[in-house]
């Protein structure tokens, strides 16, 4: 027979041949008592193991701040860092005594050549030398000729453009080489010749005021005259030639300006050089 103990109530089970099914042997279980007074508590059983850890809680909000603490001990001494940017310039110090002179140095090389100086004033003439001997006879020079004529016209006259200058009188001395054509100029035989002529040359309204030396009609681009004239104006007009012939030609005075001009104090002389 075994004894359980449970809830203070005490089962007593029959059991034939250490069997407890039925066998044939009688089994008699009575009803369960009252349940006993709860008995005092058991002493402490040991700890047991300790469990995972838990999930961090949030985190609380934060303390005052504490008061500084004290100074620590001054660290060892670091690295040098790397070199800075140069600062500005200083001001310029005074300057200093002036140092003992050195020795010579070798002789340069010389160095190029300078400009010209500006010339310097005339000396004195010196005094006159003795007389050279006297030279070879020089060729026999042109016999000088004494031929000339002068035209002039002292009234006004006005003058087409292209036209020819009229004379009123003249003053010839030829044997020949000069002669009158009429009274608008001179006929001139080969040889050399210098021509003069002068005039006053006016207009009536803006313009150009002009003359020139024609020979056989053809003005002489070397001996021409032509003046731009803003307004109506006076103008006093020359010409000089230097004529070189080798036929006999006309010798005449026309108005090149393109305009119609008036010529006053008109004055056409020639002198036969050769």
């Amino acid at each position: 027979m075994s004894e359980n103990d449970l809830y203070s109530t005490k089962i007593y089970t029959n059991c034939c041949n250490g069997s407890c099914s039925c066998c044939g042997c009688g089994s008699n279980v009575g009803p369960a008592g009252p349940m006993g007074l709860q008995g005092p508590p058991g002493p402490q059983g040991p700890a047991g193991p300790q469990g995972p850890q838990g999930e961090p809680g949030p985190v609380g909000p934060a303390g005052a701040t504490g008061a500084a603490g004290a100074t620590g001990a001054t660290g060892p001494q670091g690295p040098a860092g790397p070199q800075g940017e140069p600062g500005p310039a200083g001001p310029v110090g005074p300057a200093g005594a002036t140092g003992a002179t050195g020795p010579q140095g070798p002789q340069g090389v010389p160095g190029p050549v300078g400009a010209t100086g500006a010339t310097g004033a005339t000396g004195a003439t010196g005094a006159t030398g003795p007389a050279g001997p006297q030279g070879e006879p020089g060729p026999a020079g042109v016999a000088a000729t004494n031929e000339n004529a002068m035209l002039y016209n002292a009234a006004g006259q006005t003058v087409a453009a292209g036209d020819t200058l009229t004379f009123a009188a003249n003053q010839l001395n030829s044997t020949g080489s000069i002669a009158l054509d009429g009274t608008n100029g001179l006929i001139l035989q080969p040889g050399q010749y210098l021509v003069n002529f002068r005039t006053d040359a006016d207009n009536a309204a803006v313009g150009s005021l002009g003359a020139a030396l024609a020979l056989d009609g053809v003005a002489l681009p070397y001996a021409a005259s032509l003046v731009a004239s803003p307004a109506a104006e006076t103008q006093s007009l020359m010409l000089t030639a230097v004529l070189d012939l080798t036929a006999a030609q006309t010798l005449t005075v026309i108005n090149n300006s393109g305009d119609t001009n008036t010529y006053t104090n008109s004055t056409l002389t020639v002198v036969r050089l050769a």
